[in-house]
């Protein structure tokens, strides 16, 4: 039986756009490896898909900005319901701390934020981080390096294009 990806998107935020086209590409290059896919898209209401979420092996968030990126969403997944997840095989992925523009930052501050949100989830869920997506999208081949140093195994984006690996 194929793994099932859900894959939270839209949102109210004005990244809802971005959101929604990161939720489609998400989706797609999931069906193409033969996952199973639900898609839960939204523009208030995102406590509808909590069956949805606990019915999946794992969950994508794609919202960009406000809602998803504010605390909301992660105060509703409060911390029992994300252990619960964890236990039941899901994984959880990072996304730096403050969600800045790493590319625009210098190296010691892309690197804390890059490393200390892996290291705090950990510490907070006493499981290992291997995932990581790219705020805004942007990153360079010092980003690159700083993400695979802090000991990512994956790390996505939103721009459109082909997975590539390494």
């Amino acid at each position: 039986m194929p793994l099932k990806v859900g894959i939270l998107m839209g949102g109210p935020s004005e990244e809802r756009d971005v959101s929604l086209s990161t939720g489609k590409a998400v989706s797609k290059a999931c069906k193409l490896n033969g996952f199973q896919i639900d898609e839960m898209p939204f523009l208030h209401d995102y406590k509808k898909w909590k069956d949805s979420f606990l019915s999946c092996d794992i969950v994508f968030n794609a919202l960009h900005g406000g809602i998803g990126e504010n605390g909301n969403i992660q105060s509703w997944m409060d911390e029992n319901e994300i252990k619960e997840w964890i236990n039941n095989g899901m994984e959880i992925g990072s996304h730096t701390q403050n969600h800045i523009r790493l590319t625009e930052s210098d190296i010691k501050t892309a690197t804390k934020e890059i490393t200390q949100s892996k290291l705090d989830l950990e510490r907070q869920f006493d499981c290992s981080i291997s995932h990581f997506c790219y705020p805004y999208g942007n990153y360079n081949d010092e980003i690159i390096a700083i993400t695979k140093d802090a000991g990512y195994s994956t790390a996505t984006t939103v721009n459109r294009g082909r997975v590539v690996h390494g």
